[in-house]
């Protein structure tokens, strides 16, 4: 099974700390079997790492071999032709300048965004993160990987001061099991602390036994991740001797970070109503409370670090809540061996090889006759004048006579120098930037009279073998500005941030430390870096007269012009788009003449709205009379209702009396009778 995807058990947070002396001992005990698999996995990285950077310094020879070259009287010549390459690249990362953007996830942290941006420019320019990051860009190139700690440093300002610091990738170790780029999925990071004054350690830890102070065990480890020259456990764990270097004692401290997990709930908190993470701890202390709470089981990684001399010295958690303050750019991927490597791994041969060739080369050259002889003992009457003057072109050699005509003096044939010596040469040099893919464009050497578009295409197609480092740069920005957003919020002041942000944000920085937002971090190349500026001016420089002051005022920012000469061209061609303040009479006689004419607009106004007060009135009249007559119409069709209603009740009385007349007749005259029987 791959050991890269082996997942070993690690205890929970909360019982990493010890309570008594045997689990202090089990910690340690932890611990140095955690670096015996680190450091012996490293051991070989950090031994070729060392010889990659006595290459870049221009020591290219070991001992043996110049040894063996001063017993055969060859000169141990080096032409560093690796060191421009390595260089040339690091430079080209300083002038890409990258910029970290915090962008908001959610409607609402478009503010809170803003303070993270704010926090970051600060704290990297504060801590001069942009050379820190440049050299640990260049150790990747050189070995493969380059390492950074990102803190506040608290001895030069009592509220934290940035610090981003690069450290000595030889003093680094890594989780032996981390395959991806940047170590993204180590456990632990190791920093191992070397000659550090003994004096300085016990500053640091006051508390601690001086005997404690030294982490030998450390140093004693060996390839095979067992102790060097100790055969016995014992001496192992260190005996916690110093060692002294002149008058100054110095002792080792190995410093670990590493995450665990711990169990936490989500939970919806009963006053506020959102979402809330808590511990088991708290959980237990809610439910029992609280019968009917609901949480939801997660697992979470928690970043811790230690100082370990003899015993572990302090712990406590990581500068960073969600990451690593120790960080890494890695190179190019080793698959089998676990490690990373950089440029000069693939430069080393050809250099050995052009250093060889122009030693041999040199050799010859000396060991080859110039001007030697053949005589016979009697030629001169003083031979040690001859010797002497022989090679002189301003004296007199004198000899026999006779001997020249008797050809008794001959010149030393000349060795001739090898057939295709100096190809074989061309070709050690030429492989150096055939392996590495940095061409003379990119170094700046092409001497030939080539279009800038042709030199420009070029250049890029050497970057194209070279972009997993550049790559691995944007990683490492990324993670950075997570890390500095973390310590901003849980580490800087309040006020100290608030003078950052000025005080249009300041009012909502405490909410923003205490809130839990996460961001998107951004990487994209800064919009004044060269290489943005050469684009931008190679495309719009030539026709920039061309264009509108406002656009012209945008494109000198882009010119390769000095930033000051280019800020003092923008600030004059918007000094020439502002209007010239008018003449004081003219002024005042704009603005008398527009007082008559806002007074006259006025009592237009009045007046149109005392015209249309008035029509209103009248309008209000012209309907109330025309409700009055319609009242009147109303009132009239009532009394013609009721008068036909009465014209009707008089019809009908009428009537009934003419019918009652008739019947009253009637009975009278017995005009009802009992009808006839049939």
């Amino acid at each position: 099974m791959d050991d890269s995807v082996v997942e070993s058990v690690e205890p929970e947070a909360d019982d990493i700390a010890p309570t008594t002396a045997t689990e202090a001992d089990e910690l340690m005990d932890k611990f140095r079997r955690w670096y015996r698999d680190d450091s012996a996995h490293a051991s070989a990285w950090v031994e070729n790492a060392r010889e990659d950077y006595q290459f870049v310094a221009g020591d290219q020879y070991s001992a043996e071999e110049k040894a063996s070259l001063r017993a055969q009287n060859r000169p141990d010549v080096v032409f560093n032709r690796l060191a421009p390459m390595v260089r040339s690249i690091a430079g080209y990362q300083v002038n890409q300048r990258l910029a970290t953007i915090a962008k908001p996830t959610e409607p609402g942290d478009e503010q809170s965004a803003e303070i993270a941006n704010a926090s970051i420019r600060w704290f990297r320019d504060q801590s001069d993160a942009q050379f820190s990051d440049g050299d640990a860009f260049e150790d990747a190139t050189i070995c493969g990987m380059g390492w950074t700690e990102i803190r506040l440093d608290y001895e030069e300002d009592l509220d934290g001061h940035p610090l981003t610091k690069r450290l000595n990738p030889l003093q680094m170790r890594w989780d032996h099991r981390a395959r991806e780029r940047n170590l993204k999925d180590a456990r632990r990071i190791w920093q191992i602390i070397e000659d550090m004054p003994l004096s300085e350690a016990r500053e640091m830890f006051p508390e601690a036994d001086i005997t404690d102070l030294n982490a030998k065990w450390a140093l004693d480890v060996g390839g095979d991740g067992a102790p060097e020259d100790q055969g016995e456990a014992d001496r192992y764990e260190g005996d916690g001797e110093e060692e002294q270097i002149g008058t100054e004692r110095l002792v080792t401290i190995v410093r670990v970070q590493w995450w665990e997990r711990e169990t936490v709930y989500r939970v919806i908190s009963p006053q506020t109503g959102r979402l809330e993470t808590v511990d088991a701890a708290t959980f237990d202390v809610l439910k029992a409370r609280l019968p009917g709470i609901r949480g939801v089981r997660q697992r979470r990684k928690v970043y811790r670090q230690a100082y370990l001399g003899k015993t572990v010295l302090e712990q406590g958690p990581t500068p960073c809540k969600w990451n690593f303050s120790l960080q890494c750019v890695t190179g190019f991927r080793d698959q089998i061996k676990g490690h990373f490597y950089g440029l000069v791994t693939g430069l080393k041969d050809p250099q050995r090889w052009a250093n060889k060739w122009m030693s041999q080369t040199m050799h010859i050259l000396n060991g080859s006759a110039k001007g030697g002889v053949i005589i016979e003992d009697d030629i001169a009457e003083n031979m040690r004048e001859f010797e002497r003057s022989w090679a002189r072109h301003d004296a007199v050699t004198k000899v026999r006579k006779g001997v020249l005509q008797q050809g008794r003096i001959q010149d030393k044939p000349s060795t001739p120098f090898p057939s295709g010596f100096y190809q074989l040469m061309d070709m050690a040099i030429n492989a150096m930037r055939d392996v590495s893919g940095v061409n003379l464009e990119m170094l700046g050497q092409r001497d030939a009279n080539q279009p800038g578009v042709v030199e420009t295409q070029r250049r890029s197609a050497a970057l194209t073998t070279l972009v997993t480092l550049f790559e691995c740069m944007r990683m490492y920005r990324r993670t950075q500005g997570e890390v500095i957003i973390s310590i901003v919020k849980d580490y800087l002041p309040e006020h100290v941030l608030q003078r950052v942000v000025g005080q249009q944000l300041g009012q909502i920085v405490p909410a923003f430390m205490q809130s839990e937002t996460r961001f998107d971090i951004i990487v994209d190349e800064a919009p004044e870096s060269p290489n943005a500026k050469d684009l931008i001016w190679s495309m719009m420089g030539q026709s920039i007269h061309q264009q509108p002051p406002q656009v012209q005022a945008v494109l000198w920012k882009y010119s390769p012009l000095p930033g000051s000469a280019a800020a003092e061209m923008t600030q004059a061609i918007q000094s020439a788009m502002q209007p010239a303040p008018p003449d004081p009479n003219q002024q005042a006689a704009m603005q008398a003449q527009q007082q008559q004419e806002q007074a006259k607009i006025s009592a237009d106004i009045q007046k149109v709205q005392f015209d249309v007060e008035a029509k209103r009135i009248d309008l209000e009249a012209k309907a109330l009379d025309l409700q009055a007559k319609q009242i009147d119409l109303e009132i009239a069709r009532e009394n013609a209702r009721v008068a036909g209603v009465k014209a009707q009740a008089d019809q009908v009385k009428a009537e009934a009396g003419a019918l009652k007349a008739v019947a009253d007749s009637g009975v009278q005259a017995g005009a009802f009778s009992e009808p006839p029987q049939t």
